[in-house]
Order: structure tokens, then C-alpha cells, then sequence
């Protein structure tokens, strides 16, 4: 079980990447015109990244409750 609480920690790592790549492109927007792309782009990343925070936090607490 040890393997779970692992992946649990690496998806909050991955989670907390994206999701503060997603805050410092929606930063960027600001002075800049609205990109569809870019608009998706940093909505997908902010998205991601709770999903990614969320899901690794309950691995971890799954696993702590063993």
C-alpha cells in the first residue's frame, strides 16, 4: 500500500504544478487580448490541477486510514 500513498503525493505535486501554471497564464491574460487557445488552455490547466489535488488527496487519506 505503500505504492498508493506515493502516487498519491506525485498527483498532488503534478496538481499543484498545473494548477499554478494555470494561475500565472491567467495572470498573462490580463495584458494581453483573449486568445481562445490560451483562455482553454489556462481553464484546462486550472481544472486539471484541482482534479489532480483532489484525487492525490484522497489516495493519501485512503491510505492512512489502513
Amino acid at each position: 500500500m505503500f505504492l498508493v500513498q506515493i502516487t498519491g503525493i506525485v498527483s498532488v505535486a503534478v496538481g499543484s504544478v498545473l494548477l499554478i501554471m494555470g494561475y500565472i497564464t491567467s495572470e498573462a491574460m490580463v495584458s494581453q487580448p483573449q486568445i481562445d487557445h490560451h483562455y482553454n488552455a489556462t481553464i484546462w490547466y486550472l481544472m486539471t490541477g484541482i482534479a489532480g489535488i483532489i484525487a492525490g488527496s484522497i489516495l493519501m487519506l485512503l491510505e492512512s486510514r489502513d
